[in-house]
């Protein structure tokens, strides 16, 4: 896939009110707890814009809010015992696939403020592709980056190289077609959990309720 034909399959997705506004839903979904006002997790979803349409399947906006989802319970059994977990289609849920080039917004559940040592923490599920990190005080920006980062599980921001105070909302972008679709010979078609999978985002310092 070249990258016009990437950034062609973008579908946005822009939420009103409580969670739950959605575009194409996933085909398989966690419960999903909408965490209360001062809660360390983001607690709503503000805006999508997810990236291979019509192949990825993991679009439920709904599962990056709230606690780790898939990095808690991701060891689900095997369709038989000669097979790989990964064989159970069950173990592909509990996160939400960007798709190339593809990004979100989401509203912390509580003011996140630079502290000492690193100030957010967002977990991936399935792989480890790079995200760039995004944060303001409004859902309108002024966004400030907080870096570019390979997160296997998880990876770590620190507000102060943003030179930034305090934040309430936190942008994620997919950056794996950037950074690993720039050889002849890649194999970057779309597929059902392409681009970055985000499980959670969580405040590790933040102003308490």
């Amino acid at each position: 896939m070249i990258r016009g034909e990437a950034s062609g399959r973008l579908v946005s997705v822009v939420l009103v009110g409580l969670v739950g506004i959605a575009g194409p839903a996933c085909s398989r979904s966690s419960p999903v707890d909408t965490p209360a006002e001062g809660d360390r997790f983001a607690r709503r979803a503000v805006s999508a814009k997810l990236g291979c349409a019509g192949v990825n399947v993991e679009t439920d906006i709904q599962e990056i809010v709230g606690p780790p989802w898939y990095t808690v319970n991701r060891r689900v059994p095997a369709v038989s015992p000669s097979t790989d977990p990964k064989s159970n289609p069950d173990y592909y849920t509990g996160f939400l696939s960007l798709g190339y080039g593809g990004e979100i917004v989401v509203e912390m559940g509580t003011e996140v403020r630079d502290g000492p040592g690193a100030d957010l923490r967002i977990y991936q599920a399935v792989g480890d592709e790079p995200i760039e990190a995004f944060a303001a005080l409004s859902p309108e920006g002024p966004w400030k980056s907080l870096g570019i980062k390979y997160c296997p599980e998880s990876c770590d921001f620190d507000l102060s190289g943003a030179g930034i105070a305090s934040v309430r909302y936190v942008r994620i972008v997919d950056k794996d077609y950037d950074y690993n679709c720039t050889r002849p010979g890649d194999n970057c078609e779309c597929y059902f959990t392409a681009g970055a999978d985000i499980d959670a985002v969580e405040a590790l310092n933040a102003y308490d309720p």
